[in-house]
């Protein structure tokens, strides 16, 4: 399983979302993230038997790709005083399964909500669409909006939230599952292209 760290910079506000701890996960956040998406649990369980030799074998998994623009989600006016809140992505990660000629990928996306300086506590929703794009065409063969919530209590300047998608399948094509699909995430409400990315390495 591969993580990605997302780094956002678009304003002056999101810098502080960067410069604050992620609240709410224990320990390293991206194997919390990385251990729930594999097996429901915030920690691993042990080892499992050996696997079938005679399985098919899956080399690698689509990546995860942020959409242009769509790494965050600023509510408020146009100004950086104006701001009430803004939610970001931080942490993405993925698990691909192999079975009945089906590719079935399960996504995870951390982030947080900080408030602005227009703002205060409160509980917070942004939308997220979670979808798969055929590399061959560059077609959107699926896609799923979910609504994430974050709280921020009285005296804290922001609040985490934990996305985890529900599995998606997709027909099996080859083992290298990342030439041939890529899963692109964004805040909104709608699916989208991102922007082509160079070839990734088998």
């Amino acid at each position: 399983m591969r993580r990605r760290s997302i780094r956002s910079g678009l304003t002056a506000f999101a810098a502080l979302a960067a410069a604050l701890p992620l609240a709410g996960c224990g320990g390293d956040p991206s194997n919390t993230l990385g251990n729930l998406l594999a097996f429901n649990s915030p920690t691993a369980p042990p080892a499992p038997a050996a696997a079938d030799p005679n399985a098919k074998v899956l080399r690698s998994c689509p990546e995860v790709e942020v959409k242009d623009g769509g790494g965050s989600l600023r509510v408020g006016g146009a100004s950086s005083e104006s701001v009430r809140h803004q939610f970001s992505m931080s942490e993405v990660a993925r698990e691909c399964q192999i079975g009945g000629g089906q590719l079935t990928i399960k996504v995870g996306i951390e982030g947080n909500v900080v408030i602005g300086p227009a703002g205060g506590a409160g509980t917070y929703s942004a939308p997220i669409t979670v979808s798969v794009r055929r590399e061959s065409d560059q077609s959107i063969v699926t896609s799923r909006s979910y609504q994430v919530s974050a709280s921020v209590p009285a005296g804290a300047a922001q609040g985490p939230f934990t996305l985890i998608a529900e599995p998606v399948s997709v027909p099996f094509l080859n083992e290298y599952a990342a030439d041939d699909y890529a899963v692109v995430v964004a805040f909104g409400s709608g699916g989208g292209r991102a922007a082509k990315q160079a070839r990734r390495r088998r």
